[in-house]
């Protein structure tokens, strides 16, 4: 509810719409969106009900901008530090252009995780694997089977899919060093000596020069393009007298 002055013949607003859910992925693209003016004229007879039709001061333009490369993280729960490291570089990620998938920020609603872990690692543009002791344990087969179940869940998906198509899963396998970690905390099935690997000295977008380098130049050519569309529309307001 909006209250107004006693006399007043009209209210102007300026209304930004959320979006709570992003457009499907066959879409490419992700909203952005432009501030609409409003005009709400208000009744000045008595006898006139409590509500006004609005019309938009003029037309409302929606820009569907191209979405970012789909990036997944798969990193091992080492420490609340490493937790936290990759927070921080998945969030500089996105800062970048990027459209990160970390469970960190898959909610908190119950989830299965496997079957969440097969999605994000098949329908990435990209997958990270981010060098840890725990992860390259994992990888190598070096670690207790109970013990951290989400890398062994991913890391075995990882190495399924590379082992079923080596050529595309060469290109979408980043393996990433963290400022103070080692390249020797990469699983040998990553190749790190013997392929590229991305080693960031600090979090910072310099530092990522590399790195996103790969990614974009992955997918420069899929034809991902910016979609303007000017919408006009005919609200109705309702207000209390």
């Amino acid at each position: 509810m909006t209250l107004v002055e006693q006399g007043s013949t009209h209210l102007d607003l300026t209304v930004v719409a959320r979006f709570d859910q992003r457009p499907t992925l066959d879409w490419n693209v992700l909203p952005a969106l432009t501030p609409a003016d409003l005009r709400i004229d208000l009744p000045t007879a008595p006898n006139l009900r409590p509500a006004v039709t609005t019309q938009p001061a003029n037309a409302t333009t929606v820009t569907l901008l191209p979405s970012g490369p789909r990036v997944f993280i798969s990193y091992a729960h080492d420490n609340d530090a490493h937790k936290q490291q990759v927070r921080d570089f998945a969030n500089l990620l996105m800062g970048c252009g990027s459209d990160v998938r970390l469970d960190q920020f898959a909610g908190p609603g119950r989830k299965d995780w496997f079957l969440w872990a097969i999605d994000n690692i098949d329908n990435a543009d990209f997958v990270i694997v981010v060098a840890s002791p725990k992860c390259m344990a994992v990888g190598e087969g070096k670690a207790d089977r109970n013990e951290n179940p989400g890398m062994h869940c991913e890391l075995g998906v990882i190495r399924d899919r590379l082992q079923g198509d080596r050529e595309l899963w060469e290109r979408k396998l980043l393996p990433v060093v963290l400022p103070g970690e080692s390249v020797d905390n990469l699983p040998v099935f990553l190749q790190p000596q013997a392929m590229n690997r991305y080693e960031i000295d600090e979090l910072t977008e310099d530092a990522l020069s590399d790195l996103l380098a790969a990614i974009h130049h992955g997918i420069e050519d899929d034809g991902r393009s910016p979609v303007v569309l000017t919408v006009t529309t005919t609200g109705r307001a309702l207000a209390d007298s």
